[in-house]
């Protein structure tokens, strides 16, 4: 397998369909998600993008690196995406069928180029963070590059929740315990009648919906005493660029929950194939007894 490295961001910018031929499904390593993080953070790290290639020069792997130089005098190999935007289920990217091979041959240059003297200059720390440990893909780097030499620190990050969803509410509520049963029962007597409306940007414009969210998130956040994700504007910057490009493919959907004509509650979510990720919320704080 042929390796190529990409170190500018005008490559990435041109590799779109490229890189999404690869990417396939998965939403958080798609173009309009990890490219767009690192044009919102171009001031702070340089893409170090390993694309594998088979012998009629088709991309079949990518290994979506960058070198982060945000700590004075500490030069950090990282994956695009991570950090504070909190990607999940961060790894290599590769088609089908080509997974082994292309992760031997990034393990390969790894071990070879992270050098001084290589291509991306001094290296001192490769951090790989929001892995999916059940990752085969993730597991056989790590073996890999240990093998090799390199030593290794894991340190597990807070978990999710995952819940398998039947085909009704009805069929839901009856798997729920007693207890919660009791809280659904409650929730529907004060929430399910015509005061309460759900806008979903399926239907209304982002534009609309965007500036709601965000102050639903931040309102909570600091109910909790946090500054909340948007006090720092890039993340506004690339969240609602991610967004906007994915709504139109159908990967992403933000919702507002409007009772008695105010916000009262957001979600965004992302969607992958069946499966659909909440990765933010929001919620009126002076309304919690809505729970």
């Amino acid at each position: 397998m042929k390796l190529k490295l990409i170190t500018t961001i005008d490559e990435v910018i041109h590799c779109r369909q490229t890189w999404d031929g690869v990417a396939g499904s998965r939403t958080f390593c798609r173009w309009d998600w990890l490219a767009q993080w690192l044009l919102s953070e171009v001031e702070d790290v340089t893409p170090a993008i390993l694309v594998g290639m088979d012998d009629d020069d088709e991309w079949v792997g990518i290994a979506p690196f960058c070198v982060d130089e945000t700590t004075p005098l500490f030069r950090k190999l990282r994956f695009i995406g991570s950090g504070h935007i909190c990607t999940d289920y961060m790894g290599l990217i590769a088609k089908p069928g080509f997974e082994e091979e292309f992760t031997y041959s990034v393990a390969d240059w790894m071990t070879v180029q992270l050098q001084p003297n290589g291509p991306l200059g001094r290296i001192d720390v490769v951090d790989l963070e929001g892995v999916w440990l059940e990752d085969e893909r993730s597991k056989r780097l790590y073996d890999l590059l240990e093998a090799s030499g390199f030593k290794s620190h894991t340190v597990e990050l807070e978990g999710c929740w995952a819940l398998d969803l039947p085909e009704s509410w009805d069929a839901l509520n009856k798997s729920l315990s007693k207890s919660l049963r009791r809280k659904t029962k409650k929730a529907v007597k004060r929430l399910g009648d015509e005061a309460t409306e759900v806008l979903s940007s399926d239907n209304v414009d982002l534009e609309i919906l965007w500036p709601i969210f965000v102050n639903l998130h931040q309102r909570r956040r600091q109910m909790l005493g946090q500054p909340g994700c948007f006090a720092n504007p890039s993340i506004e910057t690339f969240l609602k660029a991610a967004v906007t490009e994915l709504s139109k493919d159908g990967k992403c959907e933000l919702v507002i929950v409007q009772h008695d004509n105010q916000p009262l509650a957001a979600y965004l979510m992302f969607m992958d194939n069946n499966t659909a990720y909440m990765y933010q919320s929001g919620m009126d704080p002076d309304r919690v007894s809505l729970e």
